[in-house]
């Protein structure tokens, strides 16, 4: 789980920050979280997961639709059901989870420039 200075330095990036929990998963809502220039949509409502039982990425970041950015990304996870609603990742591995929450949002963002 983040510290409470981590979680207040995503509210800082993105207001209404918060952590939420779905089985033995946890996650941060980043409402309206700015995308990199080029990206569009510009805000989109992400889900970043920081941790899962799952061993496919020590990380992911979820995005409510698919982004189109400058470069093309494998959207290779469409309509993942996490707290009721559907959301899309791109693959983007080897983001540890050992770093803080704020880092792990901007190597994930990484991916989109």
């Amino acid at each position: 789980m983040p510290s409470a200075e981590e979680l207040a330095a995503l509210q800082q990036l993105c207001a209404g920050a918060k952590v939420m929990t779905e089985s033995d998963s946890v996650y941060i809502f980043l409402p309206a979280l700015k995308l990199p220039v080029g990206c569009t949509p510009r805000k989109v409502d992400a889900l970043l997961r920081i941790k899962s039982p799952l061993a496919d990425y020590p990380t992911r970041l979820f995005f409510q639709v698919q982004v189109a950015c400058p470069k093309p990304l494998n959207w290779n996870s469409l309509n993942v059901s996490i707290l009721q609603r559907n959301w899309f990742a791109y693959s983007w591995k080897d983001v540890p989870a050992d770093r803080p929450p704020i880092e792990l949002v901007a190597e994930h963002l990484r991916a989109l420039v």
